[in-house]
């Protein structure tokens, strides 16, 4: 007797479409092997032209809010907060695989993806994702959600590379829906507590990334450029991975999460006029994130 081998999706999500993005795509397909392979891209910003990949499913944040999703978020906008919501609108679009593997378009990822879906579903995986090792009371955006769950019960994951079952992915599409109209929700979870702590309370299972391949430069910062990617001789996952402008903007924006003397170090291999632009910007923001985020801890101080 012959059993069918599970479907699984590989997603490449995506904001925006031009060389670089084409290029990670192009590498998460190659790395897709046989699975069925889907570029998923937001357009609220506008329509980004032709995509020459043969599945695309193409979306809105209008049409998220029009399917019953909630325009919540604390920081960053909808998607930014709550990325989790292409995954639930994938799920509507294509609903007849077993398992889902969502991929965000800074991610590369040096393994067979057949192999990876093949010894998740061994393991009865819900859920891969690789945990954010700081506790939940000392994290950056704590302060945002803080009584979301009771204590204990929050969990928190990085989810820039993604695999849930059907049946997880279906459990979260309700939850957000449910968590909407519950009064007693009054923050709103971003989708890395969301994620792991609703599939924790769930009881299903939840495996981490690093337990798939290595790790070491998996993160949300400090990316490494496209151009330093080596070839892999193991399973490994990175992220971010950047073009040169991207890298440039992201160490300027980020520069306070570096150690000392590494900006200046990153930025010489750069010519001056490739970043001279990028740096007011750049500070501006950081001293908007740094005043939001005290007035954010303030508030709470005053129980507001």
């Amino acid at each position: 007797m012959t059993t069918t081998a599970p479907r699984c999706a590989v997603v490449f999500k995506a904001y925006a479409w031009d060389e670089f993005v084409e290029r990670q795509a192009r590498r998460l397909a190659e790395a897709a092997g046989s699975l069925d392979f889907y570029i998923s891209i937001d357009e609220t910003g506008g329509p980004v032209g032709p995509i020459p990949f043969e599945r695309v499913i193409r979306f809105t944040c209008a049409d998220l809010a029009a399917a019953g999703l909630p325009m919540r978020f604390a920081v960053g906008g909808v998607l930014w907060w709550n990325p989790d919501y292409a995954h639930y609108q994938f799920l509507a679009q294509c609903p007849d695989y077993d398992y889902y593997l969502f991929v965000e378009y800074d991610c590369v990822v040096q393994c067979s993806l057949e192999q990876f879906v093949v010894r998740a579903v061994s393991r009865g995986a819900d859920l891969v994702a690789l945990p954010i090792s700081r506790p939940f009371d000392q994290w950056h955006w704590t302060s945002y959600q803080r009584d979301v769950y009771p204590p204990g019960e929050a969990k928190l994951a990085l989810l820039n590379v993604c695999f849930l079952s059907s049946a997880a992915l279906a459990l979260l599409h309700q939850r957000r829906l449910a968590m909407n109209s519950d009064p007693f929700v009054r923050a709103w979870p971003s989708s890395e507590v969301f994620l792991p702590s609703e599939v924790g309370r769930a009881g299903m299972t939840w495996l981490s990334l690093a337990d798939f391949g290595d790790v070491s430069h998996y993160d949300w910062f400090p990316p490494t450029m496209e151009e330093d990617v080596a070839p892999g001789d193991s399973d490994t996952f990175l992220h971010p991975v950047l073009d040169r402008r991207r890298y440039l903007a992201s160490m300027l924006h980020n520069c306070g999460s570096l150690p000392p003397g590494e900006l200046d170090r990153a930025l010489s291999r750069f010519r001056r006029e490739e970043y001279a632009k990028l740096i007011w910007p750049a500070a501006r923001n950081r001293g908007v994130r740094r005043v939001r985020h005290k007035l954010v801890r303030w508030r709470e101080q005053m129980g507001w």
